[in-house]
């Protein structure tokens, strides 16, 4: 398994798993976990560094995501050994892999929508959201996330918002950057902007967003 997050890898030898106290510094302030953008790699650094047992028993094919014997963080995932500055990162870069776990979420719902090549919907019931969709998206969202239909249609719109109408909104939720709440509620507060509106107001915050 590969921990290496950046160039300038600290602890351990890129391509080998990391000891516990090497996983964790990567974790503290400066490290090469600390300072990685959210994907795959960094939420299996961070499932590792929660122990076996702690976070999901075991992977595919029983496999632990600590390795054998749960030796990264203690029992039931407690970060036994972990020191402030380290579970400062890890809570940090879990919610970073959140906000991009929910970015890819709300992409494939941007898909269900079946975009045609002008990027409009091409089924079109609703004709009180201009480009809207198919009422029966709603429903398939809705079963597909154990869901009622009203938080459905919510999240279904924020999709087609942060995808349509503010992409940067999205891109930073994408890099980890806004969470969903606070995507959501940019969202909410362009709403009753025109699209040129939208367009120029997100240009203004969304550079102090990302810093």
């Amino acid at each position: 398994m590969d921990w290496q997050a950046a160039g300038d890898w600290q602890g351990g030898t890129p391509g080998q798993p990391a000891d516990l106290p090497a996983l964790l510094a990567a974790f503290e302030h400066g490290g090469a976990w600390e300072r990685a953008a959210p994907c795959a790699a960094l939420a299996v650094a961070l499932e590792t560094a929660a122990g076996a047992g702690g976070l999901s028993a075991a992977g595919p094919g029983g496999v632990t995501a600590g390795g054998p014997g749960g030796r990264y963080a203690g029992p039931g995932g407690l970060y036994a050994v972990a020191g402030a500055d380290a579970l400062i990162g890890i809570v940090r870069q879990w919610a970073a892999v959140e906000a991009w776990a929910a970015a890819g979420m709300l992409g494939a719902l941007r898909a269900m929508m079946r975009d045609d090549d002008a990027g409009a919907p091409v089924l079109r019931r609703r004709t009180d959201l201009p480009g809207g969709w198919d009422d029966s998206l709603t429903y398939e969202i809705a079963a597909a996330l154990a869901m009622g239909p009203q938080s459905a249609g919510n999240l279904a719109n924020l999709a087609w918002t942060l995808g349509m109408r503010l992409p940067g909104i999205g891109r930073l939720l994408a890099g980890g950057i806004l969470t969903r709440s606070k995507a959501r509620l940019v969202a909410q507060v362009f709403e009753p902007l025109d699209e040129d509106e939208a367009a120029r107001a997100e240009a203004l915050i969304a550079g102090e967003l990302a810093g």
